[in-house]
């Protein structure tokens, strides 16, 4: 963007992009671990079926994501970080960072192993977790990657 300023399509482009973080990040909020489920469903009126019990009553979006029995594992996947990096670093936002605060804690209680290595969770909606004998190598090398660019020094990257 010449001279670093955002455009009318730009500024929209924006917006949906920070409103799509914000249903992803929510999709965490849902379900007892905290963690996302590697799919979920938008509960609309053309779509609305049946599917687990997500576990947090507490989210006011409990009632807006399906998690059918099939997608309820978590395979530590970067993209909502990733997002939240991204914005971070475009709008200053701090409401990014504070975002992904509780992701990274929620790894950390739940995935992390003695070894000193990460797991993947078969199920997000149930505590405790049952883990999976598996970590996908983007989990250090993306994940954890732009969990560091969001929360560490942003003058770094």
């Amino acid at each position: 963007m010449k001279d670093n300023l955002l455009k009318f399509k730009d500024l929209e482009n924006l917006k949906l992009a920070e409103d799509l973080a914000k249903a992803c990040f929510e999709m965490y909020s849902v379900t007892s671990t905290g963690l996302a489920p590697e799919i979920a469903y938008f509960n609309t009126k053309e779509y609305s079926e049946g599917g687990l019990d997500c576990g947090n009553k507490g989210s006011k979006f409990v009632d807006d994501i399906i998690i059918k029995h099939s997608d309820c594992h978590n395979l530590l996947r970067l993209e909502i970080v990733e997002s939240l990096s991204v914005l971070y670093r475009i709008t200053e936002d701090p409401k990014y960072c504070e975002w992904g605060w509780p992701i990274f804690e929620t790894f950390e209680k739940y995935t992390k192993v003695e070894s000193g290595g990460y797991c993947s969770l078969e199920d997000v909606t149930v505590l405790p977790p049952q883990r999976r004998d598996k970590m996908g190598t983007f989990y250090l090398g993306e994940t954890l990657k732009y969990l560091y660019l969001l929360l560490g020094d942003s003058s770094i990257g």
